[in-house]
Formats: C-alpha cells, structure tokens, sequence
C-alpha cells in the first residue's frame, strides 16, 4: 500500500470518530446559562412567614376574646331581666338538707339555725342553638390554644386561655344537664390541657375560670388556695354547684391547710367564713360532699360550738 493510500485511511478514520463522538455528546440548548441552573429550594413557609403568623394568631385571638366578651356580656343582661332567685326560709338543723336543695351558703347565722340557701349561679344560661354553635367550633379553638408558645405567652394569648376556659366549663355543664352525655374523648382531653395551662399561669385574673374547673385535678386547688384572699368567694359560691361542690370542700381544706402553714394569706373573716361553710357542708345528704368537708375541717381544731352542732345533726367530727 502506498503512503498517499495510508494517509487517506488515516483521514478516514479519524473523521469517523468525529462522528461518532459528536453523535454521543448531548445536544446543545440555546437556553441561557443562568436558566439552566436548578432553581433553589423553596424556603418552608413557616421559616419565612413566622411573624406574620404569629400576628395571625394573635388577632384570631383577639377576635374570638372579643366574641366571648359580648356574649358574656348579653348572659349578663338577660340574666339581670330575670326573676331573683327563689330563696328557701331557714330552719331548725335537726340533721340533714331536703334532696335536691343546694347545700347552704350564707355564714354568719346563729348556731342551731340554718342559713338561707342560694341557688348557684354557675354555669350562665344560653340556648341549645348557642351551645351547638360553640361545641362546633371547638376544634379550631383547639388549634388556637396549641399554636401558644408556652415559653412566649402574650398578654393576648393569656386573656383568651383564662376567658376559654370559663366558657368551657360552663358549656360541659349545660350539655350534661341537658343531655347527661359527656363529649367523648378528644374534647375531654383538649379541655384538661387547657385547664392546666391556665393553673400554671399563676394569673390572678383566672381565680373565677379556676374555680368553677376545680373538679379538673386537684393541683387547681392548690394553686387557687395559695392566692389566697381573693380566691375565696369564688370557690365559697361552687359549693352550691352540684358539679364543683365536692371540689369546693376540698379546695377549701386547702386553704386551711395553706395558711396553717404559711403558705395561704387568709384574713381571719375569710377563715371564719371557710369554717362556717365546711361545718354546713358536713351536715349533707350528698355523702361525697360530707366526706370531703370533715376531711377539709381535720386542718383545723374545732371549736365546742362547731362540735356541738356537728353531734347534734348526728355527724361524727
């Protein structure tokens, strides 16, 4: 073979690679460059909307305290245009209360005469119409009070708790008097965590949600106890309530035991008033009640005059 022959094989065969090497590269594009890079991750909305919605939350807050508020407010004015409750006359204390009388709650009688007694006041009335509006909704209130930060609680956020919590309690009331069904399971728990969630704020301004979720857990009592003076009448007036009354002897015990101890401020009018309502308590047909009101009296030393009229109704101090 010649070398002219050679060379042009050798041509020949290199531009056949040539071919074959640019069939195997990939096409070119004529997108731009900046185009072909992947565009970048989007961000989570909760990295970069959490102000917004934190100020979301607190306005839905806001608006549903609001609410609460006006409805609160309407019970009030229908409540005042009804008829004063009816009171019972005293009488002698031979022993026990009529069944079906509220415990009595008035101190400050002569021993051997019971005082009047007042219906409860507790849970405010309200329509089937509204319960069903607010049972409804109680998921959403749910998510309300898990989106809080219990590390970062604001002012706005506490209101709504303790305000919740109030109409929380009286609507579990209402709906057992009215259909004597509980509301399962997921609300039970919802309402306790709520619950506590206001006992360890340590907000004054829940003494009057606190007492009347007494029957929660017994660390509401103790927390009520310990703020001393001004939580006093609102536990005095549960013992009426025959959903709190056993609560209330026992969260009264706490408040004799806490300022045997140190640990309660009670001034000696509303050590009085304790004693008086605990010693009626024992005179109960309701035999929890009773037990509970002469476990709550052992933190004190009875008088001969509490002795008396305890022995005479026939109850063992």
């Amino acid at each position: 073979m010649s070398a002219r022959m050679v060379t042009l094989a050798g041509i020949a065969t290199l531009s056949l690679a040539v071919v074959v090497l640019a069939q195997e590269r990939p096409p070119l594009t004529h997108v731009p460059q900046k185009q072909q890079q992947k565009p970048p991750a989007r961000q989570q909305p909760r990295d970069t909307t959490k102000q917004d919605d934190a100020a979301e939350r607190r306005r839905q807050m806001l608006v549903e305290l609001a609410r609460i508020a006006a409805q609160e407010a309407q019970r009030r004015r229908e409540a005042q245009r009804q008829p004063p409750p009816q009171r019972v006359p005293s009488q002698p204390i031979p022993g026990q209360t009529t069944p079906g009388q509220p415990l009595p709650t008035r101190p400050g009688t002569t021993p051997g005469t019971r005082p009047e007694m007042v219906r409860p006041t507790f849970p405010p009335p309200a329509s089937a119409a509204d319960d069903e509006r607010w049972f409804t909704a109680w998921e959403e209130r749910e998510g309300l009070f898990e989106a809080i930060d219990p590390a970062a609680v604001s002012d706005e956020e506490k209101k709504w708790a303790i305000a919740t919590l109030r109409e929380e309690a009286a609507f579990l009331q209402r709906h057992f008097l009215r259909t004597k069904e509980g509301l399962g399971e997921a609300y039970g728990a919802y309402y306790i965590d709520l619950a506590l969630f206001v006992t360890k704020l340590k907000d004054p301004r829940s003494i009057e949600s606190l007492a009347v979720a007494m029957d929660v857990a017994p660390v509401i009592s103790t927390t009520l106890a310990e703020m001393g003076d001004p939580a006093v009448d609102p536990v005095l007036a549960a013992i009426t309530n025959p959903f709190l009354r056993e609560s209330s002897a026992y969260t009264l015990g706490k408040f004799l035991q806490g300022s045997r101890e140190g640990r309660s401020r009670l001034s000696p009018a509303n050590v009085t008033r304790i004693r008086q309502t605990l010693v009626r308590a024992a005179l109960s047909d309701v035999p929890s009640l009773r037990k509970n009101a002469l476990r709550a009296l052992k933190n004190v030393e009875l008088t001969s005059t509490e002795q008396t009229i305890l022995r005479r109704a026939g109850v063992q101090p």
